[in-house]
């Protein structure tokens, strides 16, 4: 099941994203069918000012994994060079720092 922000970071729609984060009741949380989450499509796409948003929230299960690549949220960021978000997902204390993609490589290896 793919939410509206899920498809709104998906394609790209940066603003349609951001207002859709200003409701509360927004679960960011859901994945799709490969386990991938809103903060990952963010990621995967850029959405820089996107990704800080919903790194705001509290009840972030940061430790999603996707089903194709293996990686979490931080791998995401690394993989795209997104400093800012990465540092910011370093900052999240019930994080798994661990967590190795489908190649075997951490999100630092991906850096």
């Amino acid at each position: 099941m793919r939410s509206a922000l899920i498809y709104a970071c998906m394609k790209r729609q940066e603003l349609v994203a951001l207002k859709i984060l200003e409701r509360k009741e927004v679960d960011i949380n859901i994945t799709d069918n490969t386990k991938m989450n809103a903060l990952m499509y963010a990621c995967n796409n850029k959405l820089v000012s996107v990704a800080l948003k919903i790194l705001e929230r509290d009840n972030l299960n940061i430790n999603t994994i996707n089903d194709n690549i293996r990686g979490n949220a931080l791998t995401c960021a690394c993989q795209h060079k997104l400093v800012q978000v990465a540092l910011k997902i370093l900052e999240k204390k019930d994080l798994n720092i661990n967590t190795v993609n489908c190649s075997g490589r951490n999100a630092l290896m991906c850096a």
